[in-house]
């Protein structure tokens, strides 16, 4: 939205407080990824201005004022307020806040005629970034670099082509053609299959060069994937059979514990992930599989799936799960504090040591 239409639209004296992170929200393009996402940007940019509005006591008549005035000292109260308000843990949550801020005072600038000098130069946003790259240190935050989730709709989006693909060969058409050295629909539909075990599982890429033949179970529709035994969904079912037929035809080996997953040639997948997520480059512009089962794991922590569980099972490192969890929290921090109050009080009133107490 360019700023005539802004101002046509509210008009500029009229603008209120509000209406400047409406307008700013209103301006950004949707992502397939969480950390670019229209939801977290909202969350980033609520929780400025609930800073704002607690530190300076903004209201409709000095919101102007205190915007043109914010510094690196208010930028890192704010981090300051945001970390021990709602107990992040990532530096990965601070960077983000801090880019969904500079976007913010860039939109203000250039649409709104609400200009600061901290948010102008480069000289003045190293100072600003030296400010919360300390207040980073300073708080102790976990400073892994992780990736991000993908949204609800990059989900289905890859759910959807993987349909598309998944039920749009049979076996004579998948044989006839596996010598195809492009669009090969033997690496397609392969790749179909394990993204969409992913999707399930949330398993990390290196698990799925362990699951071998003899953990898939065709008849009982269950698949064993690091000792969990992990029914399918009817769909994924019917279509695991159909892969099974293609397998036995084309693998090297039969043998039980020769990998259930194997490329076009019968050989193992290995380490060829750039192979096995063709669907997701193709869909997202990414074969970053992390990145879906990052989206899984919050399914599941939102659940209530124990941590250590989720670990076992993907096989993803600690600071991953915590990073999923800390995301799925801020995500809560949305909801009515009577509803996390209930939440609380009845999962206390539930333990063993409530009655006798």
């Amino acid at each position: 939205m360019n700023q005539s239409k802004i101002i046509e639209r509210f008009g500029r004296w009229s603008m209120s407080f509000d209406n400047t992170k409406e307008l700013f929200l209103s301006s950004r393009t949707d992502s397939f990824f969480y950390d670019s996402s229209i939801a977290t940007y909202k969350r980033k940019i609520d929780v400025f201005f609930e800073f704002l509005t607690e530190e300076f006591g903004v209201n409709e008549n000095n919101y102007k004022e205190v915007l043109r005035g914010i510094d690196k000292i208010a930028i890192t109260k704010s981090i300051d307020f945001y970390v021990k308000r709602y107990s992040i843990s990532f530096k990965n949550t601070i960077d983000l806040y801090i880019s969904v801020i500079k976007s913010y005072f860039e939109f203000l600038n250039k649409h709104l005629d609400i200009k600061n000098d901290n948010f102008d130069s480069a000289i003045n946003l190293s100072v600003i970034k030296n400010a919360v790259d300390n207040k980073i240190v300073d708080l102790g935050l976990e400073t892994t670099e992780l990736k991000s989730p993908i949204t609800e709709q990059a989900f289905s989006k890859i759910l959807n082509k993987c349909h598309q693909i998944l039920n749009g060969y049979n076996l004579k058409f998948l044989l006839e053609n596996k010598g195809k050295p492009r669009k090969n629909p033997v690496q397609i539909f392969t790749s179909a299959i394990v993204t969409k075990l992913v999707m399930l599982t949330g398993i990390k890429n290196q698990v799925i060069d362990t699951i071998k033949l003899k953990d898939y179970d065709s008849e009982l529709n269950i698949i064993k994937v690091n000792n969990f035994s992990i029914h399918l969904p009817n769909n994924l079912g019917i279509q695991m059979k159909l892969y099974l037929e293609l397998r036995n035809c084309i693998a090297k080996s039969n043998d039980g514990n020769y990998p259930l997953f194997v490329k076009r040639d019968g050989t193992s997948i290995g380490n060829a992930y750039e192979y096995i997520f063709k669907v997701l480059r193709d869909t997202l512009g990414s074969a970053s599989a992390e990145c879906v089962a990052k989206y899984t794991i919050m399914q599941m922590i939102k659940k209530g799936m124990n941590l250590y569980l989720i670990k076992m099972l993907t096989k993803f490192g600690i600071d991953s799960c915590l990073h999923c969890q800390e995301l799925v929290n801020d995500e809560k921090t949305n909801e009515d504090i009577t509803s996390q109050n209930r939440y609380i009080d009845s999962k206390i009133r539930s333990m063993d040591v409530f009655d006798i107490l």
